[in-house]
């Protein structure tokens, strides 16, 4: 089974990301890893993604606002997978 890298840009997202995250957590195909960008928000979206304990799961917090395609690359330079697949964090 090939590894699917999940990229979710986050900014200000505190009140839809876990509901997106759990969305990609619970897809039949486990073989994927869950890489949200926090993009540098004001309000607790990194305090929410830190909740979840799965390992699958990256964070990584960018100190200044850049900006979602900057997230995306961000998010596609730690990608280990063979495909990759973005997932807003309000989707």
């Amino acid at each position: 089974m090939d590894k699917v890298s999940v990229i979710m840009p986050a900014y200000n997202a505190s009140e839809f990301i876990a509901r997106s995250i759990r969305s990609v957590l619970e897809q039949s195909y486990a073989m994927l890893e869950l890489i949200v960008i926090c993009d540098a928000p004001i309000d607790n979206t990194v305090e929410v993604v830190k909740r979840f304990t799965d390992t699958r799961i990256k964070m990584v917090e960018l100190e200044e606002n850049q900006g979602v395609a900057e997230a995306r690359n961000a998010g596609l330079r730690l990608a280990t997978g063979r495909y990759i697949a973005f997932c807003d964090a309000d989707d």
